[in-house]
């Protein structure tokens, strides 16, 4: 009686110990790394010479962000950039400093927070520029 009673208690410790690391939140099997449903926001504005433009936006998750440039008038090259907001600065995370229309910037984010989007003059700038972003979030 007392080899069974031992080796359930080790039997049941095995399963304890199991199912404690199946359950770690650390397991990357575990947590989802793209968002169920995605939310595409559209940011439009104007460009001027030696200009900069910032537009931040709330991310609800982890997951990846994709920031599309979807139109300018008059084509231009300018400089975009993908960070994160603190309330008063966009800090880069991803840049490409010859973006024209159609250009995409990705980046992975790890948690919900704020996030930025920045469009600035690399010197190509004569007349102001319209400019349409997309950008696609969890």
């Amino acid at each position: 009686m007392r080899r069974s009673i031992r080796g359930g208690l080790v039997l049941a410790g095995l399963c304890v110990a199991l199912t404690a690391w199946a359950c770690d939140t650390k397991d990357p099997f575990l947590i989802p790394t793209e968002p169920t449903n995605p939310i595409t926001e559209v940011f439009s504005g104007t460009l001027n010479q030696a200009g900069a433009v910032v537009h931040p936006f709330s991310a609800f998750g982890r997951g990846t962000v994709t920031l599309t440039l979807t139109g300018m008038d008059p084509v231009t090259t300018v400089g975009l950039n993908l960070g994160t907001w603190n309330g008063t600065s966009c800090f880069v995370a991803v840049a490409n400093e010859a973006s024209t229309a159609g250009t995409i910037l990705t980046a992975k984010i790890i948690g919900a927070g704020s996030v930025c989007i920045r469009v600035y003059d690399v010197g190509n700038v004569t007349d102001p520029v319209a400019y349409t972003l997309s950008v696609v979030h969890p």
